[in-house]
């Protein structure tokens, strides 16, 4: 799956750690675990899936209003972002809603 086939998921967070909690669980744990199936490795004594492991191009932003112009940006690129992890509460601007 090429960068253009890739899940594509915007973070919106003030946190900027919570922006490196994604980039860990969707990019590295993910990049780990496939390429511990190619070598057919086992987790938890259980064989990993050869292929079928969706990739993930992450991106980020800390406000509502760069959230958005990301947005319509991916949008007018035909590239729209397939899920996005919002923060409610994002002090001072805009919020997540």
């Amino acid at each position: 799956m090429s960068d253009k086939e890739s899940v594509r998921i915007i973070s919106i967070d003030d946190t900027p750690e919570m922006h490196e909690v994604y980039q860990k669980i969707l990019i590295s744990d993910v990049a780990t675990a496939r390429q511990m199936a190619g070598a057919g490795a086992e987790i938890e004594g259980r064989p990993m899936p050869p292929a079928g492991l969706p990739t993930f191009a992450l991106n980020c932003a800390s406000q509502g209003q760069e959230a958005l112009e990301m947005v319509i940006q991916a949008r007018r690129a035909g590239r729209p972002y397939a899920v996005a992890f919002v923060d409610m509460r994002m002090p001072p601007g805009w919020d997540g809603i």
